[in-house]
Parts: C-alpha cells; structure tokens; sequence
C-alpha cells in the first residue's frame, strides 16, 4: 500500500474513532433516574417503604402497595378498558382486570401492573397529577422552536379520556418477527426474542443487542410480578447477596457481615458512603454466620429488619463512618435528605445501598450525591 493510501486510511480511522467518541457520554453528572428522581424525593416517589398510597398523599386503595411497594393509587384502572392507536386492521384494546376485591396477580402474565403503574402517574385523565408538572424535563427543538412536550396521556385528544394518540400497549400490541415489516428474528418458547437473521445482526452491529439486558424487546411482559403487602420485606429471608447481576460486587464474610470489595462497589461508597460500616445500613443486618452460594451469587444468611434501614435514635442527622454528618429525616439510617433540590439524589442513594443494579456505579457512572 503507497503512503498516500496508508495516510488516507488511517485518517478515515481517526475519523470514524473521534465519531464514535462524540457520541458517548464519558462523564456523566446527572442521576441516572433523572426525572424520575422526582425533585430529590427518590425512590420512595414510585416505592413507598410503608403504607403504600398514603405515603405519598394518594387515596389509599386496597391492592396498590401489595405491588412492588408501588406508592400511586392504581385503583383509578382497576377494571378499566383502554383503546390506544388504531391502524387499519382495528384498534388495541387492554381490558385491566379488577383487583379491587382481590384476585391479585401472581404469575407474570398479564403485564397489567406495567400498564396501570405507569398510568398511576402518567394519566391525564384518571390520575391526579400531584407530583407531575405535565411536561418533560428534557426540551425538544422542532424548526427551531424549543419547547418541553407534554407527558400526560389520556387528554391531549378533544375529547378528555381518549387514549388513541397513545403508543399501542396490551395483549394485542405484540411482537411478531418474519414479516415484510419485521426482522428477521425468532420468537422463542418463554416468549423472548432473539435477532438471528442477517439484517436484524446488522442492526445489532449498528445499534445494540436491544433483546437483551436493559433493552426494549427484553422487557416484553414477560416477568413475575411478587406480592410485598405494603410493607418493605424483613424477616429471615429478606437476606443480602453478592455477586449477582443485580446484586454489588461485594463479599459476604464468615461473620455474616457485608465488605464492598470489587471496583463497582468501592466505586459506590467513594460518591455516598461506606453503607457496610459505622452507623451504615448493612452493618445493621440481623448478623448470622454463613452464606449459600449459587454459581456467581453468594447469598448471606443476615437479613434485614426495621433497625437496618431505621436509626430510632437519631432523626435529623446522620454520621458516616468517616466522620462526616450528613442531614437524614424519618430516621433512615445514611444521608437522606429528600426535596433538598431539584437535583438531590441522597434519598435514591440510600436505597442503592442495597439495589446495586438501580446505581449510577453499576452502570459505569460516577455521579456524587448531592
């Protein structure tokens, strides 16, 4: 190869190199939940720890914390029709099933809880907008004006509780693979997709493997939905394990106590605290020797109980091990101090204490707590 070619082909390398670096974000600052961090409250804005609704000023409703601790009243949807964008073939309709006296969803299966969770806050219609403004925090720039769209759904056609300018969702609104209009991919038995053709592995190159991981055609309803009452779980089998896809790169010790050892964890105590330590979280399991190990998981047998996440002798402030005081409220045992700004992240912080794969150090990010 001359030298002239050699240069112009290590230009186009340069090039394509400095393009791919553009379009990644190498130092993130915002929380990961963004928006979703609700002004500072967190995580407790969706998942209330106790009394489900209540907890976040909703009516009570008999089933809704029974739900992932979900903190919105659902009952608005209970029984429910929805009918989202047509096409020429008809329209998709999602009949939600009435839990209000019970019967409530055990196996995955419906998908209705996705459906109604989301609508809890998200409906213009049925919902009360407490926390919602209406509108995206991101803008949107279209012919040069920018503006913030609406997030509310159910009322922006004429007629207030039309859902026809909504995305389709529900048992008809389903994936189908094979087609003219659809990759060239396999449905598979436990209903998960899998790009197996030559375009749809084009795409995957171009783009990502969106049927795996946190991608879209991964989160089909297609998962199992527990029943948590409206209480977060304790007991002896509300235990902490290590290793796992969702759990910290940590150790589990002969002792039953918790060590964050690997990169991901070490990561996580440098931009919060060191929650296995002090006064921290994890040091106030229900200590008991021993662990169970399953494959990459090691599960420990100490377990959580009111006093893990709770210091009932210290409500306004907490201390980290290395001395720092940091503010907390309801007496929540690390630095919680939900609605301090419109950007406060320490309330999620506190819960990633234990859900690791809910971090910004999970997925590559170091973010300080505000």
């Amino acid at each position: 190869m001359s030298g002239g070619k050699q240069f112009a082909v290590a230009l186009l390398v340069i090039l394509w190199a400095a393009e791919i670096a553009a379009a990644q974000v190498t130092s993130p600052t915002q929380d990961v939940l963004g928006a979703h961090n609700v002004y500072g409250r967190g995580c407790v804005a969706c998942h209330t720890p106790h009394n489900s609704a209540p907890g976040n000023l909703a009516r009570p409703s008999r089933s809704s914390g029974r739900f992932a601790l979900w903190g919105q009243d659902l009952s608005p949807h209970y029984g429910i029709s929805l009918t989202s964008a047509s096409h020429p073939l008809g329209a998709y309709t999602a009949t939600v099933p009435d839990t209000s006296r019970g019967g409530f969803p055990s196996l995955s299966g419906n998908g209705y809880l996705d459906l109604i969770a989301c609508l809890s806050c998200h409906d213009g219609n049925l919902a009360p907008s407490d926390m919602m403004k209406g509108t995206t925090v991101e803008t949107v720039s279209i012919a040069g004006v920018t503006f913030n769209p609406p997030t509310l759904v159910g009322n922006g056609e004429s007629t207030v509780g039309s859902y026809m300018n909504g995305h389709p969702v529900g048992p008809t609104a389903t994936i189908s693979c094979g087609g003219k209009k659809e990759w060239d991919c396999n449905v598979n038995a436990d209903g998960s997709i899998t790009f197996a053709g030559p375009k749809g592995r084009a795409f995957v190159a171009d783009y990502f493997d969106v049927t795996g991981g946190d991608g879209p055609l991964n989160h089909l309803v297609k998962v199992t939905f527990g029943s948590y009452m409206n209480g977060h779980p304790v007991g002896p089998n509300a235990t902490i394990s290590c290793g796992g896809k969702k759990e910290w790169d940590c150790n589990v010790n002969a002792d039953g106590s918790i060590t964050f050892a690997g990169p991901k964890g070490r990561a996580f105590v440098a931009d919060y605290f060191d929650v296995t330590g002090g006064d921290g979280p994890l040091n106030h399991l229900v200590k008991v020797p021993g662990s169970t190990v399953n494959g990459a998981t090691v599960t420990s047998r100490s377990w959580i109980t009111c006093t893990t996440c709770h210091d009932q002798h210290d409500m306004p402030y907490f201390s980290t091990p290395n001395g720092a005081v940091k503010p907390t409220r309801f007496f929540v045992r690390g630095w919680y101090n939900p609605g301090s700004s419109a950007t406060s992240n320490s309330a999620a912080q506190f819960c990633r204490s234990c859900h690791a794969d809910k971090s910004n150090e999970a997925k590559g990010r170091m973010v300080p707590t505000t």
